[in-house]
């Protein structure tokens, strides 16, 4: 249900930032990478190491369940939102150094988050299973670092998407506080 809401929620925030185009190129990133990445890692253990997943989660494409993919689209927009606070730039056309550090931030960010959601979400909940887990409460090490490069690979393609495509004039939406504090709080609302 969380994962629904919080759709919902990056639908709206993300048309009014972005329009349907960018969001329809974000969402469509998110969703095929993440899927290659997930299927790619429960195949051979690159890049998380190894893992299944239970049948708790519903459909599956593949290996993955469908929502899982649903989820990185949600939750990568969050981090890509918040990683624009933290680099102070508000543009929806990136530039020079912005391409490479608006998507390090917002990795970072999306990491920490799997930081706190991973161990509850496989060994709680059991949702997945690591085959051979590790020292962070049952998570492997090498799962987090997967997580860096696979979420890192989408930020980067959506940098540079925006860095040719991206509107020049910023919404008048993005000079609100709120518009920010609401990404915020919808992002911290997945640890409780």
């Amino acid at each position: 249900m969380l994962v629904i809401v919080c759709v919902i929620f990056t639908f709206i925030h993300g048309y009014r930032r972005y329009g349907w185009k960018d969001l329809t190129v974000f969402f469509i990133i998110a969703i095929v990478f993440g899927n290659i990445y997930e299927n790619l890692s429960i195949a051979t253990g690159f890049p998380f190491g190894h893992y299944h997943y239970s049948n708790q989660l519903g459909p599956k494409f593949l290996y993955v369940p469908i929502i899982i993919n649903i989820a990185y689209f949600q939750m990568l927009y969050l981090t890509w939102t918040m990683a624009n606070v933290i680099v102070d730039n508000y543009s929806n056309r990136l530039k020079g150094s912005y391409i490479i550090v608006q998507p390090v931030i917002a990795s970072f960010i999306m990491v920490m988050w799997d930081m706190v959601i991973d161990p509850h979400m496989s060994t709680v909940s059991g949702h997945w299973k690591w085959h051979q887990g590790g020292a962070y409460f049952g998570v492997p090490f090498a799962n987090y670092m997967g997580w860096f490069l696979c979420v890192f690979t989408m930020n980067l393609l959506f940098a540079f998407y925006l860095s040719k495509n991206g509107e020049e004039t910023a919404p008048a939406i993005l000079f609100s506080k709120s518009f920010w504090l609401q990404a915020l709080a919808i992002y911290l609302t997945w640890p409780i």
